[in-house]
């Protein structure tokens, strides 16, 4: 054994099986490596291992539940991390050391020693890359690299016309912070269930520049001293965000990517470095008897600095003032300009009453519960305003509030009347034009849409609730070179979890599905309890022959993320992803299982493109394909998932002989 080796070998003695495994894996490559097993006997281990450790060219680490609670690996891990040398490595699911959360991380739980295995072959190239590149080059490299393909910034040719390609009808992530409902499955903050770490990387994602004008605005801590209270902190957090968002030429991140760091204990350099921001503004709020206490501040990323702090000491009544007055001290301390047309509308109060002011920001208190479908929760939000109404029939923010609660549970005639009552108290309300873009998306009007989000982007181009719309609004009509367009300007203005689901979704109905793994797994990363996210995932890996991978990804949604077991309904989407995963994965028997449990449990509430893919998922072709066309002739539905069911088809050797079906082609063309 050389005294330099090309890769030490870190690993638990419980998984030493797996280990020998990848030490001759490495050294089937060429490579040379070290692990205990090279041990003469009579040498000092300490000695010999520390000085493996420090001369190795890179140091794989084989992540399981075992050594991730190992002294010994985790100070090798730390030691390699520090020396850039570091190549980390999953091969069971478990919570890494939260040092090592974000680091990239190669998947490899489903390798069983195959040479020939994509994922492996994807990893060694990585790896052999990394290695020579050169003391230097590897330092420059640091974390990223056992990755494999890098996602092109620019669109690829493709050959799939014949399939169609459907986007997100998900509704806009920010405008007065009613939209934000439609587009994520769970929110990290909210929630309350177990983070669960995501671990499968295998790409690596466009380094995009850090511009100085960007700021993400972490959630106000609540230092009320009555619990009922706690909405108001969370209800200011989201009004100065919207004051921000009146300010074109800021590039504030979505509400969405920033309430998972509420009660982080990450530094606002940590914090910023994972927005790719320049700027963290945090803070904290005391309300008590109808006085509020707000404080406030903005640091520098680059140099942990504050540039700004102040508190506010005021009556409730006077809050609207000091949400302008901290919009406009950050625009100031950041030396962003903004005009007299924004100014004004910063400076304008929403409503003459300070009472229904509170009852609009209690409705808060119920978002997370509307986002799961709780019609109760609606209800108790939609009589809050109604009593905020009664205060102030002129509160506009109140009737738009209330809209978009109609919009979220389909109530169109309804979103719209308090939409034009919105928009006739007040035109400029929450850029009602993009509201008016919502409500169209929500109707799957997508061609008319485009031509509203392209002139509201001329004036305000990095505007991203205006870039997500327009990618959700391209991607419906089957433009999706002209999504993944938008998808990659959103992209360069924040690294999140919205940002990483467009690129996903558009490469993935490009059919460029290794490239939108990439992504898929940078959102899972962010936003760890987003079911969508990981089904997404899932359905990205069995594309790339990854079905096992894809099985355990839905398998964690169902158990982990939902805390669903077989007496609980999974819901007819994971049931149906489960269904196709097994049948890609050759395990029809369980396929047929589950099929089973989906009739019996979840077929009724499913909607047209569900049953179709848990159908056509299950060999159960001809009531499948009837389903197709059932839903090509009813244009109340939603294509987004279209794609999918059609790709069942394509993607299982089990089903290609009904793609040369005359219903299927019909079905096909007509969608």
């Amino acid at each position: 054994m050389s005294s330099t080796a090309d890769i030490f070998l870190s690993y638990s003695r419980d998984d030493q099986s797996i280990a020998r495994k990848f030490a001759e894996g490495f050294e089937r490559e060429g490579f040379s490596v070290w692990w205990d097993q090279a041990l003469n006997a009579g040498e000092a281990y300490d000695h010999v291992t520390e000085q493996a450790l420090k001369t190795a060219k890179a140091v794989v680490v084989l992540w399981s539940a075992k050594s991730v609670v190992s002294r010994w690996v985790r100070a090798e891990a730390t030691q390699a991390d520090r020396n850039k040398t570091l190549v980390p490595v999953m091969i069971e699911l478990c919570e890494r050391p939260i040092m090592f959360e974000l680091t990239h991380t190669a998947e490899l739980m489903h390798w069983k020693g195959d040479a020939n295995d994509p994922a492996w072959q994807t990893f060694v190239a990585g790896l052999r890359r990394f290695l020579h590149k050169g003391d230097d080059a590897a330092a420059a490299t640091t974390r990223h690299t056992a990755s494999a393909s890098v996602p092109s910034s620019k669109p690829k040719s493709n050959n799939h016309a014949a399939l169609i390609a459907a986007g997100a009808i998900a509704l806009l992530a920010i405008i007065g912070g009613v939209y934000g409902w439609q587009r994520t499955a769970s929110d990290a903050s909210e929630v309350g269930s177990e983070t669960v770490v995501a671990t499968a990387t295998t790409s690596t994602l466009p380094d995009i520049a850090i511009t100085p004008d960007s700021l993400a605005v972490l959630p106000f801590a609540n230092f009320s001293p009555d619990e009922k209270d706690a909405y108001f902190a969370a209800g200011l957090h989201e009004e100065i965000l919207n004051q921000l968002a009146k300010i074109s030429k800021l590039k504030v991140i979505s509400r969405q990517s920033v309430v998972r760091y509420a009660d982080s204990q990450l530094s606002a350099p940590e914090i910023a470095k994972e927005l790719r921001v320049a700027h963290i503004m945090e803070g904290s709020v005391r309300y008590a008897n109808d006085r509020i206490r707000v404080t406030a501040q903005l640091i520098d990323a680059a140099t942990d600095q504050q540039l700004w702090s102040e508190t506010f000491d005021l009556n409730f009544a006077d809050i609207f003032a000091a949400e302008s007055q901290i919009a406009m001290n950050v625009a100031n301390a950041m030396r962003v300009s903004f005009s007299d047309e924004e100014r004004a509308a910063l400076e304008k109060i929403p409503t003459q009453s300070s009472q229904a002011y509170a009852l609009y920001l209690e409705t808060l208190n119920f978002t997370a519960d509307i986002r799961f479908g709780d019609t109760e929760a609606g209800d108790r939000a939609q009589q809050l305003l109604d009593q905020a109404i009664e205060l102030d029939a002129n509160f506009a923010l109140a009737y738009l509030r209330k809209a978009g609660i109609h919009q979220f549970f389909q109530q169109m005639s309804q979103a719209r009347s308090y939409f034009n009552q919105a928009i006739a108290l007040d035109p400029a309300v929450a850029r009602g034009d993009l509201y008016e873009v919502s409500l169209l998306l929500s109707e799957l009007r997508y061609a008319e849409a485009i031509p509203m989000i392209d002139e509201f982007l001329e004036k305000h181009p990095t505007d991203t609730a205006a870039l997500t719309a327009g990618f959700d609004a391209h991607a419906g009509n089957n433009d999706l070179t002209g999504a993944l367009v938008l998808a990659q300007r959103l992209y360069e203005i924040e690294q999140t979890s919205q940002s990483n689901s467009n690129m996903g979704i558009a490469y993935s109905r490009l059919g460029q599905h290794q490239d939108a793994v990439g992504y898929f797994q940078r959102q899972v990363q962010l936003d760890p309890n987003n079911a969508t996210a990981r089904l997404e995932l899932a359905y990205a890996l069995a594309a790339v022959g990854r079905a096992d991978d894809a099985i355990v990804w839905i398998s964690q949604i169902k158990d982990e993320v939902l805390g669903l077991n077989e007496e609980k309904n999974a819901g007819g989407n994971l049931y149906s992803a489960l269904i196709y995963a097994n049948t890609l994965a050759g395990r029809d028997a369980e396929a047929k299982r589950l099929f089973a449990k989906f009739q019996q449990d979840a077929e009724a509430g499913s909607d047209l493109p569900t049953k179709a893919r848990a159908y056509i998922s299950a060999g159960e072709l001809e009531q499948g394909l009837a389903l197709l066309q059932q839903m090509a002739t009813d244009k109340s539905v939603n294509n987004r998932n279209t794609t999918v069911a059609i790709k069942l088809i394509k993607h299982n050797p089990h089903h290609l002989p009904a793609l040369d079906l005359p219903e299927f082609v019909e079905a096909r063309n007509q969608l």
